[in-house]
């Protein structure tokens, strides 16, 4: 008797609470879903870094870049010398010099140093004519005491290392010094010692 009596009060709360204990369930199952998901989410992140960690990482290796001779087995007989006084023998003054003189004799082959695109040719009075060539890193490479007569190429060229671009000839700025090819290469439009990035052989 009892026993009925307890079922028929269990009966009568349900009843009367139905809508309260479908909500109470409902968020329950949605509390748990919740919970299993970010769970999930989180191993998933963990499994993927964990594996990602054991590839290796690509990356970007500069360009190297190394200069060839702009004269085929020419020595170096002025050095760069941007932090001291060298005798210029022309005017007699002792002042920096921004590149380096290669001896040569007129007519003797220039050639470009490295891939790249000439960005100037010109030709002035002082000293001879001059080609300048754009390289990757920024780097520029300068040609002075060029032949006026005997330049090969012309503004927007793209040239290959190696490539013959003019011939020596003279200059007015440096005629004490005879033929030869002052050499210049810039970084970040900065003059810097072009031995940095001859070839082991030039230097």
């Amino acid at each position: 008797m009892k026993s009925n009596l307890f079922i028929l009060k269990l009966k009568k709360f349900f009843k009367r609470n139905a809508y309260s204990i479908a909500v109470g369930t409902c968020a329950v199952f949605a509390l748990f879903a919740i919970t299993l998901a970010a769970v999930i989410s989180t191993t998933t992140t963990k499994d993927v870094g964990s594996e990602s960690g054991n590839l290796p990482i690509e990356t970007v290796t500069p360009t190297a870049v190394i200069f060839s001779s702009p004269i085929e087995g020419a020595d170096i007989t002025k050095e760069f010398a941007n932090d001291k006084l060298l005798e210029d023998k022309t005017t007699g003054y002792w002042q920096t010099h921004s590149g380096i003189d290669i001896a040569a004799s007129a007519g003797t082959s220039v050639l470009a140093v490295f891939d790249g695109t000439v960005t100037a040719v010109e030709k002035t009075m002082m000293e001879g004519a001059v080609i300048t060539i754009s390289h990757t890193n920024n780097l520029v490479s300068v040609y002075k005491c060029l032949s006026e007569n005997n330049i090969e190429v012309a503004i927007g060229d793209s040239v290959k290392k190696g490539e013959k671009i003019g011939e020596v000839g003279e200059s007015l700025k440096e005629k004490a010094d005879g033929a030869h090819l002052h050499f210049e290469v810039h970084e970040d439009g900065k003059p810097i010692n072009p031995t940095i990035y001859l070839e082991n052989d030039d230097k």
